[in-house]
């Protein structure tokens, strides 16, 4: 009998009081290191425009959006599956 394979994905997510710059970044990437999160949504990120980077030291992928006014809070997401999504 056929039993499908199921991927679990594990999703969560953070409210930061301010993660304002790559560095802060990095320290939120060290503190996460032994969780099994696949999926982190961040809020309060405060960063403009939109973008992508990959972690330093990591498989983590950082993607990040919102708009030019620096006083309206936006989300980013951190995946260690882009591979998996965009398959």
């Amino acid at each position: 009998m056929f039993h499908p394979h199921y991927d679990h994905i594990q999703v969560a997510t953070l409210n930061v009081r301010r993660l304002s710059n790559r560095e802060r970044l990095t320290e939120l990437q060290e503190a996460l290191r032994k969780t099994y999160v696949d999926i982190l949504a961040v809020t309060e990120l405060r960063w403009r425009g939109t973008g992508c980077m990959d972690l330093v030291d990591s498989e983590y992928r950082f993607f990040y959006a919102g708009p030019e006014d620096v006083k309206v809070l936006y989300i980013g997401i951190r995946t260690n599956i882009f591979e998996r999504i965009f398959e």
